[in-house]
């Protein structure tokens, strides 16, 4: 696993205050993921990843928000998957 990578799902990257025990952000915004808006918006209608639209009374617009969890099954199942790859 690259450098960024771990940096980026241990939560250094995302500014929501939700933590996981290690110190990780449990919630990232679609701009924190390390994919292009649309193939997360992709993933996400796939049901690959699960997301949540947050939105506070009275306000026009919403923050779309990825539990962390699913894209590190995501990104572990790819990982798996390439290695089974290059095995071959």
């Amino acid at each position: 696993m690259s450098l960024w990578l771990t940096l980026f799902l241990i939560g250094a990257v995302s500014a929501v205050p939700t933590k996981f025990p290690r110190g990780r952000t449990r919630w990232i915004r679609v701009s924190d993921c390390p994919f292009s808006r649309g193939f997360t918006y992709k993933l996400i209608t796939d049901g690959v990843l699960f997301s949540v639209s947050l939105k506070i009374p009275g306000s026009k617009r919403s923050v779309r928000l990825i539990d962390v969890e699913s894209l590190d099954r995501y990104l572990l199942k790819l990982g798996r998957e390439q290695k089974e790859k290059e095995g071959n």
